[in-house]
């Protein structure tokens, strides 16, 4: 009898505790206490891709192809503090790991109400990062190196028609160090799919480019 009475509380105990690790995981994903907390905006949601997602590019001169995957994603939020008026908040943001197939590289890009209207790029275990599109800016926005510089209505590329395509230069030099690009660099962005096209500076008078050949998104 005390035996059962014993595996009778063991049992209680073990269903209080997964109760409220059950509660304190509804509390991180669906917040519901007075805190204000600022949520994802609409114009991420199109490069919010899921793990799986994956886009194989093609060097324009010499067929070499790349691969890219999408390996994780993590969802969450920042406790961000202003100070007139002071006042804590959570902001939510939203981080896609990324596997580069061809020099076996890894870096991640990070999507935030922190940072308003800008995607950073991140490589794991440095300091820094660097803007690679904004959102929602005019034609010569400039900001950390990153300068909006066109809308392309429409364009062609490796026989599939792409509009509204946003470009975005990366001038080297103006990056914060470490920096997250070599050489100028110019890259080319569609919503829902990401980036679509490539195109580096070396520096030689030679301009490296690299177009979407195929892809799988999962939004």
């Amino acid at each position: 009898m005390k035996r059962l009475i014993l595996i009778l509380n063991i049992y209680t105990c073990v269903c209080i505790f997964t109760s409220c690790v059950k509660e304190k995981q509804q509390q991180t994903n669906n917040p519901t206490n007075n805190a204000t907390y600022v949520y994802m905006y609409d114009y991420f949601k199109p490069y919010m891709f899921e793990a799986g997602s994956y886009w194989v590019y093609e060097n324009d001169t010499t067929s070499i192809l790349d691969s890219v995957v999408v390996t994780s994603n993590q969802r969450g939020f920042d406790t961000i503090y202003s100070a007139h008026p002071f006042q804590m908040y959570y902001a939510e943001f939203y981080t896609v790991n990324f596997h580069d197939f061809l020099d076996s590289s890894d870096y991640f890009e990070v999507l935030s109400v922190y940072v308003n209207n800008y995607m950073l790029r991140k490589v794991p275990n440095q300091f820094g990062n660097q803007p690679i599109l904004f959102f929602g800016s005019p034609i010569g926005t400039s900001y950390s190196g990153c300068t909006l510089l066109d809308s392309i209505p429409s364009t062609n590329i490796n026989s599939h028609i792409f509009t509204n395509v946003i470009k975005m230069k990366i001038t080297a030099a103006q990056e914060p160090l470490p920096r997250q690009f070599n050489h100028d660099t110019y890259l080319y962005f569609k919503d829902s799919i990401g980036l679509i096209k490539t195109e580096i500076d070396t520096g030689t008078g030679i301009v490296e480019s690299w177009s979407l050949k195929r892809w799988s998104i999962k939004l």
